[in-house]
């Protein structure tokens, strides 16, 4: 669901909607320096989780005319999930260790702050996007990541339309080309069983 998405999830954004979307973004670049304290200071879950949950936001955005309003409602489970844990986390972490790392605290409570930023425009930008829900046009040749693939199943391996020309147009051109190559089949046969009208012959 976070990284495969339906065709029905492409909304296009409103202004306010675009204005969310950067402010989402900026928020998941400094989560991306929480990330590298966490490594360092040795909370190395802490640190493989955010990078999921930047990358989930980076898919959901990364298109400033067309959000995916799926992969948000990922970026809000995980900003969630996350605030839940690192505060847990850091509960125990103060409890056990004698001498914490100021790495780990600095990712720790960077990440407190930032996964309840996250997590509240995330929200906002979600109900904006489904309130004001207008589909977003695509090219059926684009796929995962923005590769080219099409929409014909989980890598988009469907047939795709050349870059440029209208739908409508490449629609009827591949009808007429299936027309074409239906006049060369061989036709059923229409005649009923005729029994054997020649000269028989016997070995004997």
């Amino acid at each position: 669901m976070c990284l495969w998405t339906s065709p029905q999830a492409k909304v296009k954004p409103t202004e306010r909607g675009k204005v969310l979307g950067k402010l989402l973004f900026y928020i998941l670049m400094i989560l991306l320096v929480v990330l590298i304290f966490a490594f360092i200071g040795g909370a190395y879950t802490l640190g493989f989780f955010t990078l999921f949950l930047v990358l989930f936001g980076w898919c959901a955005t990364r298109d400033p005319e067309c959000y995916n309003i799926e992969q948000l409602l990922c970026v809000i489970f995980f900003s969630g999930y996350l605030w839940v844990t690192t505060l847990v986390d850091l509960i125990l972490y103060l409890v056990k260790k004698d001498n914490p790392s100021l790495w780990a605290l600095i990712g720790y409570f960077g990440g407190l702050i930032f996964f309840a930023a996250s997590l509240y425009v995330a929200k906002q930008l979600y109900d904006e996007l489904r309130i004001n829900y207008i589909p977003a046009q695509l090219d059926p040749g684009t796929g995962m990541f923005g590769m080219p693939g099409g929409g014909g199943g989980i890598f988009g391996g469907g047939p795709r339309m050349p870059p440029g020309r209208p739908a409508a147009q490449y629609q009827q051109q591949q009808q007429q080309q299936g027309n074409v190559q239906g006049q060369g089949q061989i036709p059923p046969a229409t005649r009923g069983f005729q029994a054997f009208q020649g000269e028989g012959h016997s070995l004997a």
